[in-house]
């Protein structure tokens, strides 16, 4: 299970998922005692977490686990041999939020990432939050360097901070996960990290975004259940997707298959849905966000993410308003891109920006609507399938055109 961050043991959603990890275990392990092992690379008190969130512990017990217990593994630690019995002797692991460079630098090729995988391996329950689900698919933004900010992504096509690791713990294959989504609006940089993969492997790999309070939940069979309270969004490769990455410049990437799932829907390994909560019926109305400029067939936010406050409602705000009112594509159109109208159902990004705009085209979705906002927040939820992303750099249009 992959947690987008901001795990809340005594909410609602953070029951639920804290009761789903048990009730797996017990299947997988009927008649036996489940243990429990909350894990991360340093203290508490030294992570940017308050001290109280060893209430997962108490969670845990409250679910039903009959023992439960945390573990700080750093770099010394991960090599000695008690640390590896505490995990592997455990049903349920769950690795704790942070800096997923700690994990890949310190647990990688130890007795810690073998333990785990035993685990995972015997039909026990790993479950990770946002660092810890970054590391948990068969490539992993390990943050090397630092984090990468998506308006940076959409600035520089090879950014320096943008470094991956290929099966560090690989628990979903052909995954790539990437947390507070919708709140630091990561969109781009989660399509950037896509189209930078190798060839084969971009082809064939899931790009799944998760946000806070939110769980990808993938079952022995790879099929993934969305829990929580917000969204998981899917990026796809597919025979229309094409990419310009030139270093030093801003990306166009074109023709990323985007769906965007709200809780109770299910999808394949590859990332078509196989159910979803029926359609809300009666109660749909078009959303106009703050900020959301309606332009008839096309909806921006401009300038979008130009700081760190109202990430998470331009960018759900943008996408509800697609899901849900006539304008059937919307952008965000970052400071240094501009776009101009060609026409009545045209626009192109000037050749002299600096930056890419990020286009999500609806106008052949299978299916879209909004339900409710999430606890906290004002935007309505969006469900989406069947639209498509694009990253266009300058001088690109939209629709793609001379």
């Amino acid at each position: 299970m992959a947690e987008g961050g901001g795990l809340d043991p005594d909410a609602p959603s953070g029951k639920s998922l804290f009761a789903w990890s048990i009730e797996r275990a017990r299947e997988a392990f009927p008649g036996s005692p489940i243990s429990a092992v909350v894990i991360g690379a340093i203290p508490l008190t030294d992570d940017q977490e308050r001290p109280e969130r060893d209430r997962r512990l108490d969670a845990f017990l409250d679910a039903g686990a009959d023992t439960a217990v945390g573990l700080v593994i750093d770099e010394t630690t991960a090599g000695e041999p008690w640390t590896a019995d505490a995990i592997r002797g455990s049903h349920v692991v769950f690795i704790r939020g942070g800096d997923q460079s700690r994990y890949v630098r310190w647990w990688r090729g130890t007795p810690i990432e073998d333990a785990i995988r035993e685990v995972h391996a015997r039909g026990g329950v790993v479950i990770g939050t946002s660092a810890g689900a970054a590391v948990l698919g068969g490539w992993s933004f390990d943050a090397m360097v630092g984090s990468l900010d998506p308006v940076e992504s959409l600035t520089d096509s090879t950014p320096r901070r943008l470094t991956l690791t290929r099966d560090f713990l690989g628990f979903a294959p052909g995954v790539l996960f990437d947390t507070h989504f919708t709140e630091r609006a990561r969109l781009p940089r989660m399509a950037l990290m896509l189209a930078s993969l190798p060839p084969a492997d971009r082809a064939t790999t899931l790009a799944v975004g998760l946000d806070p309070r939110t769980a990808f939940a993938v079952g022995p069979g790879g099929e993934g259940l969305v829990l929580g309270e917000g969204t998981v969004t899917l990026l796809r490769w597919t025979a229309d997707s094409a990419c310009d990455l030139k270093p030093g410049g801003p990306p166009t990437i074109r023709g990323l298959a985007f769906d965007q799932l709200t809780p109770g829907t299910r999808a394949d390994r590859g990332g078509r849905v196989t159910s979803r909560p029926a359609e809300p019926r009666g109660t749909a109305h078009a959303w106009a966000g703050p900020g959301v400029l309606d332009r008839g067939w096309f909806a921006s936010v401009e300038p979008a993410w130009s700081g760190r406050g109202g990430r998470e409602e331009q960018t759900a705000s943008l996408i509800a308003s697609v899901a849900s009112g006539p304008a059937h594509a919307g952008a965000w159109i970052p400071e240094g891109a501009s776009l101009s109208d060609e026409g009545p159902s045209r626009v192109r990004v000037s050749s002299g920006s600096t930056r890419s705009a990020v286009v999500i085209d609806a106008r052949r979705a299978v299916r879209r609507w909004t339900i409710e906002p999430a606890p906290r927040r004002d935007a309505p939820r969006a469900h989406i399938e069947g639209a498509t992303l694009h990253i266009l750099g300058p001088g690109v249009a939209f629709p793609d055109g001379p």
